[in-house]
């Protein structure tokens, strides 16, 4: 509720960023990703007005996808920094994972 009364943007956001050396299987990350949100609701929760009053939405099923973002060339700062917007609380995952590749 406080982010539709103030627009508090990315203030409650928790960023993280990892380093991966190594080959990444894309499909197995975005296969586990998927199998966390399908095993625990607060995955899969939005908030929306009811009837004039704030709750939460479990939702049955929420589709995760991974963000492919292109690196070469740019900082991982500004990578993240692009990264991390505000969301839209009313539509589930309220989180978002993506991959930045540098080189192979």
């Amino acid at each position: 509720m406080l982010e539709t009364i103030e627009e508090l943007g990315t203030v409650y956001n928790i960023p993280l960023v990892m380093s991966i050396t190594g080959k990444l299987d894309k499909a197995d990350l975005s296969r586990t990703l998927q199998a966390l949100v399908d095993r625990h609701e607060s995955f899969r929760t939005s908030f929306g007005l009811i009837d004039g009053e704030p709750m939460q939405i479990v939702h049955d099923s929420v589709e995760i996808q991974l963000e492919n973002i292109t690196g070469e060339g740019r900082e991982v700062q500004d990578i993240a920094a692009g990264f991390v917007r505000p969301f839209d609380l009313s539509i589930a995952p309220l989180f978002r994972a993506g991959i930045a590749e540098f080189d192979e």
